[in-house]
């Protein structure tokens, strides 16, 4: 098969080797070519994935949050989650027959390694070893389902948005400092399921119990929330570590 050109797509992958594609991206590893990878920029609002790809390619993220959404017949929008560092996302069908009818859009700046799915099954067969980094990343896609159900099993919607900062801060890997997202209360309003005034709205009264700080278009989730584990059901495994959080409310 022939390797699709992509304009944006780097000869060098500067994070090779602490990613999940890193068995890809190896220059010492003699599969290389099976499974030739390059980094995609996209900018916050931008489609990351229509739902399928000629090219059949799978991505990897490795920074920025984004959430995938479908269409319903009546055309709602059906939020599946939020997607992050570590996540696979694209045409997983190549690799299990599977397919997922879902968008995916950047929320924030967004870097993705991109792998053709025909070549990553490929190497799969010719080394086993890459079998688990693969099947880690698609596990990590489905439990974004799981963790949207987390975020609206909560009434109010005041605890949904705390929810989903708390995902979106595993995804930055917060280390205990303030941290800025890059959000607007549209985003939040999106990922939650409600109009934008009743999230700024909530958002103030988080902001008055500290849990964040409210700037132009991005919170502020403060340095002294305490987090501790969530269920591993819903776990998230952010690039660098393995760690999973949860507000203690």
């Amino acid at each position: 098969m022939e390797i699709p050109t992509n304009k944006r797509q780097d000869s060098d992958c500067p994070i090779r080797n602490i990613c999940y594609s890193s068995f890809a991206c190896s220059p010492d590893n003699m599969l290389r070519g099976l499974a030739p990878a390059g980094l995609e920029y996209y900018k916050k609002g931008e489609m990351i994935f229509y739902g399928e790809d000629p090219e059949q390619a799978v991505l990897i993220m490795q920074s920025g949050i984004g959430v995938a959404f479908n269409f319903q017949t009546n055309g709602e929008v059906m939020i599946i989650g939020i997607v992050g560092p570590g996540i696979m996302i694209g045409e997983v069908e190549a690799l299990f027959h599977i397919k997922y009818p879902y968008v995916v859009k950047a929320l924030t700046s967004v870097t993705v390694c991109k792998l053709y799915g025909p070549h990553l099954v490929q190497l799969v067969k010719e080394n086993m070893s890459c079998l688990s980094q693969v099947v880690a990343a698609i596990e990590n896609n489905d439990h974004s389902l799981g963790r949207q159900l987390w975020i609206m099993n909560a009434q109010r919607v005041q605890e949904r948005l705390r929810r989903a900062i708390v995902i979106m801060a595993n995804f930055r890997a917060f280390s205990g400092e303030d941290m800025t997202l890059p959000l607007t209360h549209d985003d939040f309003a999106l990922v939650v399921n409600t109009d934008r005034p009743t999230v700024s709205r909530c958002l103030k009264r988080l902001e008055d119990e500290g849990f964040i700080q409210l700037g132009y278009q991005s919170i502020t989730v403060s340095g002294n929330v305490r987090l501790n584990d969530i269920d591993m059901n819903f776990r998230i495994l952010p690039a660098g570590g393995n760690r999973s959080l949860l507000v203690d409310t």
